[in-house]
């Protein structure tokens, strides 16, 4: 039963002042959040840069547009939802609660200037076709044998199918380790590969990139469609956002990828790239020159907005 629910409206959603709380003035700011804790699931929180509501229950944190109540619970992000007022609690004490303490961003720093880590496994995304020219399958080969060779864990997306199946087949042929990961309505049907000792099954799509990501220390696309596209674009994206800091590239076989690498550099010469995030995408022919340009590769830093934002 909030307390003058009706008194103010943000973005056409009627907003509800916390229970017992003076109603907001007009024209006070209200931004709205989810909780992923247990205690608060599915509900919205509110907060007001109105003084009188700073009194109640809520402790707002203004560095990251998101709250906390008095005792920690409850951190949110800033989304366009309506608010709905919790269970009146006690007030904050002087002294305590989140504006006392400080906490770490949920999101990281800028990387640092230098990374150089070391690259032991790499992730190879590549289609589940053979493709129609004998290259995809010869370029397919000699990189699982490469890998390998040198002593690189592969981490694939575990099928016995089209590029990704030759792929497989060369690591463990050369005795390498292989790491394969497939959801389980694809392991049902026969298509994770037989030979792969490592083979993860996962629940969903969104989980074998999740996994492939944590278990990777560099990322190459072979030829492949709209799965390999949006594996390397999600993966390249992660990058740009700073969630991570890992070298990401592909192999340009037979020119395959001459119209994607034109586009984008066109993305970045009409304003929707910015140079050094062009340039975070390494491109090339050969397996061995790729894997030596990125072992050197130093993230240039996360999109400026974000930087500043620190959201």
């Amino acid at each position: 039963n909030p307390v003058n629910s009706a008194a103010i409206n943000w973005q056409g959603f009627p907003i509800a002042s916390h229970t017992g709380a003076p109603a907001p003035e007009p024209g006070s700011i209200i931004t709205t959040c989810t909780t992923s804790t247990p205690r608060h699931s599915g509900r919205a929180f509110g907060e007001t840069r109105n003084p009188a509501l700073l009194n109640n229950n809520w402790v707002p944190d203004k560095r990251w547009r998101a709250f906390r109540n008095d005792e920690g619970k409850g951190l949110g992000v800033a989304l366009s939802l309506p608010c709905k007022a919790p269970q009146a609690r006690s007030p904050v004490k002087p002294g305590t609660g989140l504006c006392a303490t400080k906490r770490e961003s949920p999101f990281p720093e800028s990387p640092p200037a230098a990374t150089h880590l070391p690259m032991k496994s790499i992730c190879v995304y590549c289609g589940a076709s053979p493709g129609g020219h004998p290259a995809y399958a010869e370029t397919a080969q000699a990189v699982g044998f490469h890998l390998a060779s040198e002593g690189y864990r592969l981490v694939y997306g575990g099928g016995q199918v089209g590029l990704m199946g030759v792929l497989a087949d060369a690591a463990v042929d050369a005795g390498g380790a292989v790491t394969g990961v497939i959801p389980d309505f694809l392991h049902h049907r026969e298509i994770a590969h037989p030979r792969v000792a490592d083979m993860r099954i996962v629940s969903s799509m969104h989980e074998r990139k999740h996994v492939m990501a944590e278990e990777s220390d560099a990322f190459i696309a072979l030829p492949g469609g709209i799965g390999t596209m949006e594996e390397l674009f999600e993966i390249w994206t992660w990058s740009a956002l700073g969630r991570h800091t890992k070298p990401v590239g592909l192999i340009n076989v037979n020119g395959y990828y001459d119209g994607l690498l034109a586009f984008l550099d066109r993305m970045q010469a009409d304003g929707f790239v910015q140079a050094r995030h062009r340039s975070m995408l390494f491109s090339g022919d050969d397996i061995a020159a790729l894997l030596a340009r990125m072992a050197d590769y130093n993230h240039p830093g996360m999109i400026p907005s974000l930087e500043r934002a620190r959201m």
